[in-house]
């Protein structure tokens, strides 16, 4: 898995965000909402995706904005999210 910093100006303008693990205490509202605000996904989308990722299914957001993939991997890490790539 590559680092965030290794991303910055090398991605296409639109990527995927591939959710593989997660940690205790994952803020599982905390996710659906950044998927929802930062990746304007519906909120039924985004708690599939949630739910997805605690019964152990990879999870791959499609069409993602570069700038937005980035922040999203930053703050998934950050409330719980134990692996979270950036894909070409």
């Amino acid at each position: 898995m590559k680092t965030i910093e290794k991303y910055k100006g090398t991605l296409p303008s639109s990527v995927r965000i591939k959710m593989t693990k997660w940690k205790d205490g994952l803020e599982k509202v905390s996710l659906s909402m950044l998927q929802v605000q930062l990746l304007s996904l519906s909120l039924s989308d985004a708690k599939n995706n949630v739910d997805d990722l605690l019964i152990g299914k990879a999870v791959i957001i499609k069409n993602v904005q570069r700038e937005d993939a980035l922040k999203f991997v930053k703050k998934a890490l950050q409330i719980g999210v134990a692996e979270c790539e950036i894909m070409e």
